[in-house]
């Protein structure tokens, strides 16, 4: 069992890290003054206990972290975690495309709102960064489609019976064929995430912040799908991220 003062000494170190060897100040540094006792309670559960968690990789619990902050629109904290990636050593392209991901659970102007903090951010620290251009305008509805059939059922599995008709009206028909054209076809395809871990585990908390259990069901099973299937990350379950979030 460790003391309360070695929980506090992990987390000063987790937060170096975060500062590029110096503890950061955190996203709002006066509240330091007006709650002492919050700080040092999140110093010793947060930082000195959850991320120090086996399960997950520093660098993904700050995508996860992204990815949370971009959905809620906490626009200080993004601003913290986007510095506390790029120290962590992940690329800035590789940021931006957290936030691309988390635009179709968070929403679209959420996502171009979190890019407009992660610019600041690069700009005041001299970050270079270059968008990546993937996305083919000569390609056909029907390339995007089968391309999105095929993404999903690789980690959601085939469609079975139990899981219903399907859509029914002609409005829901439309609404999925564009859904796994642009969402499965399209951003789930992109480079720079690319199952560096399961994407699903940036949906099953997306989700979850967003609407709840039942949303975040499929991708849940679809996380798990995935890490069962490959001996290197079986590892890395859906509840691990679900219980390291909580505090995000």
């Amino acid at each position: 069992m460790t003391t309360l003062d070695e929980r506090a000494k992990r987390g000063a170190e987790v937060r170096a890290r975060f500062g590029g060897g110096t503890p950061s100040s955190g996203s709002v540094p006066a509240s330091r003054e007006m709650a002492p006792d919050l700080h040092r309670i999140a110093e010793e559960a947060l930082f000195g206990s959850i991320w120090q968690r086996p399960g997950l990789k520093i660098e993904h619990r700050e995508m996860i972290v992204l990815s949370v902050l971009t959905v809620l629109q906490r626009e200080n904290q993004l601003r913290r975690h986007v510095a506390n990636a790029v120290n962590l050593g992940l690329p800035a392209q590789q940021v931006i495309e957290v936030m691309i991901h988390a635009s179709f659970y968070g929403g679209v102007p959420a996502a171009f709102t979190a890019m407009g903090v992660a610019q600041e951010v690069f700009t005041a620290n001299d970050i270079p960064f270059t968008p990546q251009l993937v996305f083919d305008p000569n390609e056909t509805p029907d390339d995007l489609y089968q391309r999105g059939v095929d993404r999903r059922e690789e980690l959601m599995g085939a469609p079975t019976a139990s899981q219903g008709p399907g859509p029914v009206t002609q409005a829901e028909r439309e609404f999925n064929r564009l859904t796994t054209e642009y969402y499965w076809g399209s951003v789930w395809n992109r480079p720079g995430l690319r199952l560096t871990m399961p994407l699903d585990l940036h949906a099953v908390r997306s989700d979850r912040v967003r609407a709840g259990g039942p949303v975040a069901q499929p991708h849940q099973r679809s996380a798990e799908h995935w890490s069962d299937s490959r001996r290197d990350h079986r590892g890395v379950h859906s509840d691990d991220v679900l219980r390291w979030s909580a505090f995000h």
